[in-house]
């Protein structure tokens, strides 16, 4: 492995990066192009390492074949003695060969035997074979000693030699290729042992390969990709300014000539756009980078308004905002922060399908559309002091398990639906709650809503009376008016349920 190419790779993916690729195979070093081939791969190595190593192999694989041949046989036509080393003791059996302080850590992994198939190959005289003064990885004294080790399932193939770390790269002996052994080798043990070694080359989810990149994206349609620092449009790379363009989700931000130019033309505008606009006008805009990831963020007259991490919106602060259209940040899945402080109306879809966001407290909101918040499993927590009125589907399939809404009076259909978290609620001036309100919770312990005269549907009807499904509730609290009714349904299945029943 050329030095520089370890360490180009730690300059512009970080040292964690090139170390967990150095560590579990280093021959991915030897890739061609292997630098240019990773320059939108991301600063995670986890996810592409058993394809640069699928790589790796099939760049050196031969295409001789030698389909029906045994590979104990082809290794014998090589000069080894070779054999399949299915239990511990085969596994340790070559130990004997191997100098004081280059012993394989295979010999000990009790355990390695039951999940590589391991062959190991023997040259005739060996034991006569002595260290070379100045050692190579492939010189005669340390491939008279390999070994062959095939992941079970295919996916990773290691050969190391004799001298094992007294030289760089050991278990990347012969570019881990079997067929730099003699060809058909690769394609012989493939059929021995049932196993294709890395046949099909799988590209990770959530990475594409064009033109010879690994691109790490964050959103793909009709085979367009985004990234953090590019995009690829019809397989053609466009690689951003990074000086004074930034990307946050479908958008290119510059902060020269303060400008968002929409990347996929075809998806619709997040809506957040319109709102940045005018947070920033007419005040001094400064980048401000941290960390080695380059994680950036936009300052308007000092104060933070965005920051991207690894080309995605995570934080977002609209000071000044009071209004917000529809579909604001729909089917988002990294935005973790949101402040806007002087919000007052939100249209339809904000925030929905949001998988990130855990809290948000909104002081003066008055006025929301339908689907508010919708689909936001992990938000913990949510304050609108002042909010009177929902839409459709407000909260629903959200993660909170505290409910506080001091001026809520009226809930349209489908208010907290399948909200599974909740366990306490209280609404003091609740009125009117529409179909399927706080309809499929399981977890519901206190219930207050004393002045909710308006029963929802499925309340009233004895088959589907949710809060029969509640054995941890506690308190229920509603006017006296609407309990006679309900009681004569469900005297038997509530009352048995709930520990304590409050009337107003």
């Amino acid at each position: 492995m050329p030095k520089s190419v370890y360490d180009e790779i730690k300059k512009k993916h970080g040292e964690a990066f090139a170390k967990e690729l150095r560590d579990f195979d280093n021959g991915i070093f030897e890739i061609p192009n292997i630098v240019k081939m990773l320059k939108f791969a991301g600063y995670d190595a986890g996810p592409i390492k058993y394809f640069l190593s699928a790589l790796k192999i099939k760049a050196f694989k031969s295409t001789v074949n030698h389909k029906g041949l045994n590979p104990f046989e082809l290794l014998k036509k090589a000069g080894y003695d070779a054999f399949y080393a299915d239990t511990l003791k085969k596994q340790n059996s070559i130990s004997k060969y191997f100098m004081k302080g280059a012993k394989l850590c295979t010999f000990s992994d009790p355990t390695r035997f039951k999940k590589y198939y391991i062959v190991h190959c023997i040259k005739e005289g060996a034991e006569r074979i002595k260290p070379f003064k100045n050692p190579t990885r492939e010189d005669e004294y340390a491939t008279s000693v390999i070994s062959i080790q095939i992941l079970k399932n295919g996916t990773f193939l290691k050969i190391t030699n004799r001298y094992n770390h007294l030289v760089e790269n050991p278990d990347n002996t012969f570019r881990s290729n079997p067929d730099q052994i003699i060809p058909g080798l690769s394609e012989a043990l493939e059929e021995y042992f049932n196993c294709p070694i890395l046949k099909d080359v799988f590209i990770p989810e959530g990475y594409a390969f064009i033109n010879k990149h690994l691109l790490k994206f964050n959103e793909e349609f009709m085979n367009k990709y985004i990234g953090e620092q590019y995009y690829c449009l019809d397989g053609k790379i466009v690689e951003i300014d990074r000086d004074k363009e930034v990307i946050i989700d479908n958008y290119v931000f510059n902060i020269k000539e303060r400008s968002f130019k929409k990347i996929i033309k075809s998806l619709k505008d997040s809506g957040f756009v319109e709102a940045l606009m005018k947070e920033i006008e007419g005040k001094s805009l400064q980048f401000k980078t941290r960390g080695k990831r380059g994680i950036k963020a936009l300052y308007a007259d000092g104060i933070k308004i965005f920051e991207t991490d690894d080309g995605v919106l995570r934080f977002l602060n609209l000071p000044t905002t009071t209004k917000i259209g529809d579909n604001f940040i729909k089917f988002d899945r990294y935005l973790k922060y949101f402040f806007a402080p002087h919000l007052q109306e939100i249209g339809n879809g904000f925030l929905s399908c949001n998988r990130a966001i855990e809290c948000l407290h909104l002081p003066l909101l008055q006025k929301v559309g339908n689907c508010f918040l919708m689909f936001n499993s992990n938000l913990k927590c949510f304050s609108a002091p002042l909010l009177k009125k929902t839409g459709t589907s407000f909260l629903s399939d959200s993660g909170m398990a505290q409910v506080i809404m001091p001026s809520l009076e009226r809930c349209e259909d489908d208010a907290f639906l399948h909200a599974f978290g909740v366990k306490s609620f209280s609404a003091p001036n609740l009125c009117y709650a529409g179909a399927g309100f706080l309809l499929n919770n399981v977890r519901m312990e206190r219930f207050y809503a004393p002045k909710l005269t308006n029963l929802p549907p499925e309340w009233q009807t004895s088959g589907n009376f949710h809060f029969y499904y509640h054995p941890n509730c506690e308190q229920l609290r509603l006017e006296q008016g609407n309990l006679k009714k309900f009681l004569l349904v469900k005297k038997k299945t509530l009352l048995s349920r709930v520990k304590e029943f409050i009337r107003s």
